[in-house]
This record gives C-alpha cells, structure tokens and sequence, in this order.
C-alpha cells in the first residue's frame, strides 16, 4: 500500500479514538498525532532510511507531502515506512508559512503503541470480530494479542506505560467499527500442515489446499506424507504400564490442545511416575514443539518463598 492509502486507513483509529471513554485519551490522542506515513521513493532513499511523508495539517485541507525525511520504521522494504513527530505549519522570515517538521525530543521518540498502531493499519495485526481480540498474522497462523502477549511483543517502559491502551483500541474495532477490516478466513479449532488441516471440535484430519488468506491457531510446514501415526502408537505402548496407562498417555496432548483453545474446561491432570529411564522425559520433549511450555521446579513449591 501507498502512504496515501495507508493514511486513510489510519482514519478508523484517529477519527474514533474520542467515542471511547478513557482518562488517558490525550496520551493516545498525542501519539496517534505523530504518525506519518511515508513511501520511500528510491533505492538512495531505501539505502538512507528516507522517506516522503504524506500529511494534513487539518481534514479539510489539502494533502500535501514532507520530503526526504528520516524513517522511524518501515512497514514495507523499499516501500513505505512511517515518520514519527509533529508537522506543524510556522512563518518564515518573509511571513510565508511553511511546513516544519519536528521529530526531536522525548515525546517525538518512536515507541511501540505507535508501532502497534501502524501494523493494524498496514494489516500486520488484524482484529477478529469471532475471537473479540486482535491477533498477529502468521503464515497460514495467527497468534492472539492479550494484556500479556501484547506487552511482551510491544513492550514499552513503565514510566510511560498507558494501562488500558490496548482495550481502548479494541472497543473501537469492536463497537465503533461495524464492518469487517479484512478479509481472512481465521479458523480457531483447526491446525494445519502443507497440505492437510484438522479440526478440533469435530476431530477430523483432511486434505486441504490452504489459501493465502487462511489463518489457524498454529500451523506446521508438515506434509500429510510425513505423519507418522504408527510410530507414536508404538512409541506410547513402550512407556505405558498397562491398557489403561496407555489410554490416559494417549490422551495427554490432546487435553492440553483442547484447553490451549478453550474447547474444554480446565478440570484434568495428568501424573506420570515410574522407574527411571522409562521415557518420560522423552515424551514431555514432545510438547515443546507445539506448546508454551512453564517448567516449574516442585522444590520450590514447598520453600518459604514462592515462584
């Protein structure tokens, strides 16, 4: 996309932030300010972070562009990018009034709510109306934004931290906003591989072609042809002590990645305990290739203290 388009699209944020009931309305308000986007109009410029800022100083006014100024990210290599500060019109020495813009000091440095702003609008971050949350896209994936993932993938220092930044601008997409704002097919029971796609809630694997625009909860460069069924079965049957044991080991994954997507409640466990050298550890290696795994050490369960 352009930078003209882009800020078109940045609209649907800035022109409706003031519907939403929040005390911390002028920090949002002056960050989404400083925002320009910018093309990059060469390959000189793409080689000195440059680009041309397309503005207005007021809606009604004409859009006019800033040129030649230092990006503070880029959304596209080559393309466009966006320029972070205030472009304010001043008078000259002559009283002709010019644009001035000025990108220095503390509340001109780029941060990551602007960064997070931007990737919604140049469609990095998508809100999904089916999940109520905005999600990251992935190949053929997406991953859920909440106030814990959010500060982890936009971190932004404690003094300047803005506590409900992340729900006002989801009350905008949620309430304000009517319409869809993409055009993804986001499908949260399923996972899928190169060629093939389960389904979660009515567990059933399939072949599928997956277009560009389909996203799912997680996804895996694995060919149908390359599953291995027969050697899992073989695998549980050697570390399980009887039918029942093999049974309960055999449902271990699947309880976990049914309560990762909410299609159960959290109401089982598991214990394994045997010998050494059964297997075990082996089997519990198999989860950290699909999930986020929190290692807790039971010792420290039983200090003074607690992790």
């Amino acid at each position: 996309m352009k930078a003209s388009e882009l800020y078109y699209k940045f609209q649907k944020i800035r022109l409706n932030v003031d519907k939403i009931l929040t005390p911390n309305l002028s920090q949002i308000k002056e960050i989404i300010k400083r925002v320009h986007f910018a093309n990059i109009g060469n390959e000189q410029m793409a080689l000195d972070n440059k680009g041309n800022a397309y503005y207005k100083l007021s809606e009604n006014s004409e859009a006019e562009t800033f040129y030649n100024l230092t990006l503070s990210y880029t959304i596209e290599a080559k393309k466009t990018g966006v320029v972070y500060g205030l472009i304010e019109e001043k008078e000259d020495k002559d009283g002709q009034k010019i644009p001035i813009f000025n990108g220095k000091g503390k509340i001109n440095q780029f941060n990551n709510y602007a960064r997070f702003l931007v990737d919604i609008t140049s469609g990095k971050v998508i809100y999904s109306k089916t999940l109520k949350r905005f999600v990251i896209v992935l190949k053929n994936a997406y991953k859920p934004i909440d106030e814990t993932s959010f500060n982890l993938e936009y971190p932004v220092d404690k003094a300047n931290q803005i506590s409900d930044f992340l729900n006002v601008i989801e009350q905008i997409f949620e309430t304000i906003i009517n319409v869809e704002t993409h055009d993804y097919n986001i499908f949260p029971y399923s996972f899928g591989g190169t060629d093939w796609v389960y389904n979660c809630q009515k567990l059933q694997l399939k072949d599928k072609v997956h277009g560009e625009k389909d996203l799912y909860f997680q996804f895996f460069e694995v060919a149908k042809s390359d599953l291995n069924f027969e050697i899992v079965e073989n695998y549980l049957k050697l570390i399980a002590d009887s039918e029942h044991s093999f049974n309960n080991v055999s449902l271990m994954h699947a309880y976990t990645l049914l309560r990762k997507i909410k299609l159960v409640p959290p109401e089982r466990f598991f214990i394994m305990k045997d010998y050494g050298r059964t297997g075990k550890g082996l089997l519990m290696l198999t989860f950290d290739d699909v999930f986020k795994i929190n290692k807790v050490n039971f010792d420290n369960l039983i200090t003074g203290g607690f992790e």
